[in-house]
């Protein structure tokens, strides 16, 4: 049974999408509109001069990596929003995580974890994230290469800053279902 399912906040999906259209919008400016961006020089009678021909050519392709970009954000960002994919949930058997890559997630037996815990990661002069801490038996059981996640010696530490539930939420539930495993042994519903 899930106790609990975390996916990305929609918020900040629909901005990183936003973000996708910004681009593609100034790509259109960039390569044809000029309504923004400073157009190719011309002559008197409208033709591309040598220097606006080279410019030209830079606009097309500044335009044409907007573009791509613009398109993959705006379709990963919509996509997330319509396929709305778990990134942690909390079972009776154990955690799931998605980072072992970004649509892989790995899953963790409760009697191979430690302890989980909640915290903050930013010692290096930027803002604190928000990271989920589970301490488990044998990290070589594990993949070494994550997504949003990095092995801190038998510490598996997971960025939450992304997540509609805070950390401190995730990790209580997490506790909650680690408890009743270590003491029953069974899932709650099953006592």
């Amino acid at each position: 049974m899930i106790r609990l399912r975390v996916e990305r906040s929609p918020l900040r999906q629909l901005l990183f999408g936003l973000a996708g259209v910004l681009l593609l919008l100034a790509a259109v400016d960039i390569a044809w509109v000029h309504a923004v961006s400073s157009p190719p020089e011309t002559d008197a009678d409208g033709v591309f001069t040598s220097a606006g021909t080279a410019e030209h050519r830079v606009d097309i392709i500044w335009g044409s990596l907007f573009m791509v970009a613009g398109g993959v954000v705006t379709l990963v960002a919509f996509g997330g929003l319509v396929n709305r994919r778990p990134v942690a949930e909390v079972t009776d058997e154990e955690l799931r995580l998605r980072v072992a890559g970004p649509v892989r997630s790995i899953a963790i037996p409760w009697n191979e974890i430690r302890s989980i815990r909640s915290g903050s990661d930013g010692d290096d002069g930027r803002i604190p994230a928000r990271v989920l801490l589970v301490d488990v038996a044998d990290p070589m059981r594990y993949p070494a290469s994550l997504w949003g996640a990095e092995w801190r010696d038998s510490i598996l530490v997971v960025d939450t800053d992304s997540w509609e539930v805070p950390a401190e939420q995730v990790a209580l539930h997490a506790n909650l279902a680690l408890e009743a495993h270590r003491r029953w042994g069974v899932a709650i519903g099953e006592v």
